[in-house]
């Protein structure tokens, strides 16, 4: 079975039935589905009965032949996709799983975030005068302007790094993710303006 990686579209190489390693980004990601129709079924000891009648919602022509743990719907073996421990899973309910953030995301998002609250606050601490009598000097300008490009640049360019990391072009890329992008940005903005006002003066 072929697989695509949900974050670069790269190859996946499967190491063992449950893990997955991505060959142009190096990321590792857990199997949870695998289609039906490309493996056996998994044995179960008692066979799962279906109701007289019972269709499956896609496709209701067709008779059901496993009904989905999730949602309880009924689904034909086309809709048919099984978990790594033989549980049956409708389509739905496999693109609604893909949607969420993956740990990996969720990690750059949140280092994102604190590397935006960080320099947001560092920075109130520089502009706010606690430094002013640093500035009387030109060597005392020379390390506040070092300590600002540690302390505001460096944070803001990687915060926006990280957020820029965590989207996704084929998964939902929530609203935090957005704030994040924005926020490091604007701080990377106001670090570059504060740069060039005091290159000129």
């Amino acid at each position: 079975m072929e697989l695509f990686c949900p974050e670069c579209r790269g190859r996946l190489k499967l190491l063992d039935n449950q893990t997955a390693h991505c060959s142009i980004h190096g990321g590792h990601f857990q199997v949870l589905y695998a289609r039906g129709a490309t493996q056996d079924p998994p044995v179960l000891e008692t066979p799962v009965a279906m109701p007289a009648g019972a269709h499956c919602v896609q496709h209701p022509r067709l008779a059901a032949t496993a009904q989905c743990v999730l949602c309880g719907a009924f689904m034909c073996a086309t809709c048919d996709f099984a978990t790594s421990d033989g549980q049956h899973v409708c389509p739905a309910c496999v693109i609604s799983s893909r949607e969420e953030m993956s740990p990996r995301r969720r990690r750059a998002l949140g280092w994102s975030y604190a590397c935006a609250g960080g320099a947001t606050l560092l920075m109130a601490v520089i502009l706010s005068g606690v430094m002013a009598s640093l500035v009387e000097t030109e060597e005392g300008q020379m390390l506040v302007g070092v300590l600002f490009l540690l302390v505001v640049g460096g944070p803001s360019i990687a915060g926006l790094s990280l957020a820029a990391a965590a989207r996704s072009r084929q998964a939902r890329n929530p609203l935090a993710l957005w704030i994040a992008l924005a926020w490091n940005a604007a701080l990377l903005g106001v670090f570059l303006l504060l740069c060039l006002i005091g290159s000129m003066s």
